[in-house]
């Protein structure tokens, strides 16, 4: 009985592995020179929604907030390396909470990315730990945007390949 229990958890693991899940370092933050907050992936992540919400109380409503439109006939894939909160909603996407006004300095925010029950990613910030040509990682520690992994490498589909 422990023999098969450990061949069923060194499956379970080996399958996780194989299916990429994300690591917490899967994304960012930075600053633009407008001040605008990015999001900046640093895997070809795949995702169905995305929230920006203060941090620390459940019931407050987003004040920003992206969906997968999965009734557009496009599937929205991969995110995109770079997605501004409030900014242009990426092809696949819809906008379900707009952002009323920029995010408030001062303020702890929490952002989310997610595809349901496969991960649940989870970033606590404040604007003021934010500089433009920065990226702040997930051991809250600046650095500089080009040095942050930001996959330039997602596989697109070409017009022809696409299903």
């Amino acid at each position: 009985m422990k023999r098969w229990m450990t061949v069923v958890l060194a499956g379970l693991a080996l399958t996780l592995v194989g299916c990429g899940a994300p690591p917490s370092e899967a994304f960012g933050l930075s600053l633009s020179s407008q001040g605008t907050v990015e999001l900046r992936f640093g895997r070809c992540l795949g995702g169905w929604d995305i929230w920006v919400r203060p941090a620390g109380d459940e019931a407050t409503r987003s004040v920003w907030a992206l969906r997968e439109d999965r009734g557009s006939g496009r599937a929205a894939g991969h995110l995109p390396p770079v997605i501004v909160v409030g900014g242009e909603t990426p092809k696949g996407w819809r906008e379900v909470t707009k952002l009323r006004h920029p995010l408030e300095s001062g303020v702890r925010y929490t952002v989310h990315v997610g595809s349901g029950e496969w991960y649940q990613e989870f970033f606590d910030f404040t604007v003021d730990e934010l500089e433009p040509g920065y990226v702040l990682d997930f051991t809250h520690n600046l650095i500089p945007i080009e040095e942050f992994p930001t996959e330039s490498a997602c596989q697109t589909k070409s017009p022809s390949s696409a299903s």
